[in-house]
């Protein structure tokens, strides 16, 4: 179900919107674009409830913005280019985040004050729709959180203090990344094949 079966108290008075938070599979928001696209005048059902219909509720949610987060792990990012609803930019807007979406001070990564707007740098769009194509667009830091995200954290660090981007991480090979940064065979290994298992998809 998209949310739990507990009625979440949504009212559109009070609420401005819903965050799907750390989506796994964009395969999700197409399997529930009807709710996205809320029709004008017909409620979307959130919980059918048991099997005697208790607790089943539904809300009305036209003109109701969603947002979705996901990460490099999140499957079939490729819908972002080449999905009939994920795809259209009439449909969605598409914020690519090439660091965190605040500010650092000595050293320490810190939240924005509120009402304080920040740059947010964007990796370029690329049509191809691939994930190699995507990553050959990421930045440093984008690759950096990939492999922190796939559990390889010194990795990440060693590819970031290098300044590897996406186009870069493409281009090594085993021989490069023990060569030119010292990587170790096993090391070395495990990012190639932590890198290829996604740009393959």
């Amino acid at each position: 179900m998209l949310v739990p079966i507990a009625d979440p108290g949504w009212d559109r008075g009070v609420h401005d919107g819903v965050v799907l938070d750390d989506v796994r599979d964009l395969e999700f928001l197409n399997a529930f674009q009807h709710v996205f696209q809320g029709k004008y005048n017909q409620e979307v059902s959130f919980s059918d409830g048991t099997a005697g219909g208790a607790m089943a509720y539904h809300r009305l949610m036209f003109r109701t913005p969603f947002v979705a987060t996901c990460n490099f792990a999140t499957e079939n990012l490729g819908f972002l280019d080449s999905h009939d609803f994920i795809g259209k930019p009439e449909n969605v807007f598409v914020l690519r985040l090439a660091g965190p979406p605040w500010e650092t001070s000595g050293g320490t990564a810190s939240p924005p004050a509120a009402g304080v707007a920040l740059p947010i740098a964007t990796a370029p769009a690329t049509s191809e729709g691939t994930e190699a194509n995507h990553m050959r667009a990421w930045s440093a830091q984008m690759v950096s959180d990939f492999f922190v995200q796939h559990g390889l954290p010194a990795a990440a660090k060693r590819l970031c203090q290098n300044d590897v981007d996406g186009a870069d991480l493409l281009a090594f090979d085993a021989a490069a990344l023990t060569a030119d940064l010292g990587f170790s065979p096993f090391a070395a290994r495990k990012v190639l094949a932590t890198r290829d298992a996604f740009s393959a998809r």
